[in-house]
């Protein structure tokens, strides 16, 4: 058994300083494996790659099988390693990296206490964000290609094996760095990949600067708390945001009035066809029969004059607020321009029921 450990601080250049401190604590641990197939029955684990952060040092350290009958050991080892961690950070790693160094444990009648720590799967949280940050993929590679980061390995973990397999006959130096870069690449490579966790707390880290009425449309200007690897943009129901480095730009279209407000107790209201309105029907009872119609759902509405903007379903809005309508049949909803509309702290509420729409949050999400 062999075991690496590599400062990589120096290659701090290659991701986002603030990214890790938002995402990545001391007590997460990186994990990435390498194995001789897949399936934990027949196949073994020959090597363990690991990435923590100790205070701004970050540090790489690989367990490396020389030969089969060293697995228990590189499993023992790692078990230890793990302890004082309460987070495990891996791709894919709950479908099959954690899924196998369990059973590999099992196998050797050791206990598996690392299955017990929190996990933040980076391959599924990217699942989440490939259709607002239009991924072409979750694949790593494809992950790094969207950030920008190229690697030296250009190997997959399948390729390697009958690398693995001549070097534990010959102990070959030049297959056992191909086998320790590939394991190196992938897990600084999942350090790298940290930054497009940011996107997963957009809603949460907006601050408007600069509204600025157009007239026809709602301009916004703002910064974010936290940096974007990669700009992206988006839209929903004619409304646009641009959202790049730490900034972002929000346009809100305005629909000019009148709009429609209507009434639920409609059987309280009498309409008048000639004026276009209801009037009570404690005061209905004064106007002419000929001028006048019981009110139904379809007829029982108040007219603004103003200008408008969109409602978005995940905004909460105060039981006593006004929702207008172009008409009975449109679905849609608005809620009328005004100075308390135009406040920074209600756009900021705003935009993050917006944003929400792409970017969910959920009680598992990392802190």
């Amino acid at each position: 058994m062999q075991t690496w450990t590599t400062d990589i601080t120096d290659k701090k250049e290659t991701f986002s300083a603030e990214a890790l401190a938002l995402l990545f604590h001391e007590n997460a641990l990186f994990v990435d494996i390498e194995t001789t197939g897949l399936s934990p029955k027949y196949h073994f684990c020959y090597l363990i790659g690991c990435c923590g952060r100790q205070n701004d040092r970050l540090v790489l350290t690989q367990f490396f099988c020389d030969c089969p009958e060293d697995e228990a050991d590189v499993l023992k080892t790692f078990e230890a390693f793990t302890q004082g961690y309460d987070r495990m950070i891996t791709f894919n790693g709950m479908h099959f990296d954690l899924p196998f160094l369990e059973k590999r444990c099992r196998h050797h009648h050791l206990f598996a206490s690392f299955a017990n720590l929190e996990h933040t799967d980076i391959y599924r949280e990217c699942q989440r964000l490939k259709k607002p940050l239009a991924l072409i993929s979750c694949r790593q590679k494809a992950i790094e290609e969207f950030l920008g980061i190229h690697r030296e390995d250009s190997f997959d973990g399948g390729s390697l094996i009958p690398v693995y397999e001549e070097y534990v006959k010959k102990q070959d130096p030049r297959r056992l760095d191909l086998l320790k870069l590939h394991n190196f690449e992938d897990v600084l490579g999942m350090v790298r990949l940290i930054p497009i966790l940011s996107y997963r707390k957009i809603p949460d880290q907006i601050r408007v600067t600069d509204p600025e009425d157009c007239g026809s449309e709602l301009l916004i200007r703002g910064r974010l708390s936290v940096l974007l690897p990669a700009p992206i943009r988006l839209r929903l129901e004619g409304i646009y945001c641009i959202l790049e480095r730490e900034t972002f730009r929000f346009s809100i279209p305005l629909t000019p009035g009148p709009l429609r407000y209507y009434l639920k107790d409609y059987r309280k209201y009498d309409y008048l066809p000639q004026e276009e309105r209801v009037v009570p029907k404690t005061l209905a009872k004064y106007v002419d029969s000929s001028r006048k119609t019981p009110a139904t759902p379809q007829t029982c509405f108040l007219s603004r004059d103003g200008r408008f903007f969109p409602l978005l379903g995940e905004f909460q809005t105060e039981e006593s607020a006004y929702l207008f309508r172009k008409s009975y049949e449109d679905r849609r909803q608005y809620l009328l321009l005004d100075d308390t509309a135009k406040s920074t702290s209600f756009l900021e509420q705003y935009i993050r029921a917006f944003l929400l729409r792409f970017f969910p949050q959920e009680p598992s999400d990392p802190s």
